[in-house]
């Protein structure tokens, strides 16, 4: 078999669809903000709970795909932050996070299916990955102070 049909097998596979699942990373920006106000543990733990739904909800390569991308895209997020502190903005934070987050998703997917026909979508992912990143980005800078504000005790 060809890679090309390899790469549209799985990509419209009873699995479901890799290109078609891309949600704008609702779940990643959550992580970040919680990265934010209650630090890397809880943020982390998120991650892995959102993976485990998801094998609960929707079976082994869902949870599989989603905790590798998750926990990949918290670590490097987190790492991006630790290192740079003040010198890295929150969007170059969160396009990185996005990258990588559908990364560890094909790096998942090209263990599960034995194939590395997954990764000819990259380019795909690398863009959405950047535009997803960056309207995570504002959409964290718009909410952070409200988000705040509900933890100060008055």
């Amino acid at each position: 078999m060809y890679s090309s049909e390899r790469c549209r097998i799985l990509t419209h596979s009873p699995f479901g669809s890799i290109s078609s699942r891309n949600k704008g990373g609702t779940v990643k920006r959550a992580c970040y903000v919680r990265s934010v106000l209650h630090g890397f543990p809880t943020a982390l733990g998120l991650s892995v709970a959102k993976g485990v739904f998801a094998l609960a909800s929707r079976g082994v390569s869902a949870g599989l795909l989603s905790l590798t991308g998750g926990v990949l895209s918290t670590l490097i997020m987190y790492i991006l932050k630790r290192v740079f502190k003040k010198k890295i903005s929150l969007t170059l934070i969160s396009v990185f996070g996005a990258i990588v987050h559908n990364a560890g998703q094909l790096l998942a997917a090209s263990l599960l299916w034995r194939t590395l026909a997954v990764w000819s979508i990259s380019p795909i992912l690398i863009i959405s990955g950047i535009v997803f990143g960056t309207v995570n980005a504002l959409l964290v800078k718009l909410t952070l102070p409200y988000l705040s504000r509900l933890g100060e005790k008055k």
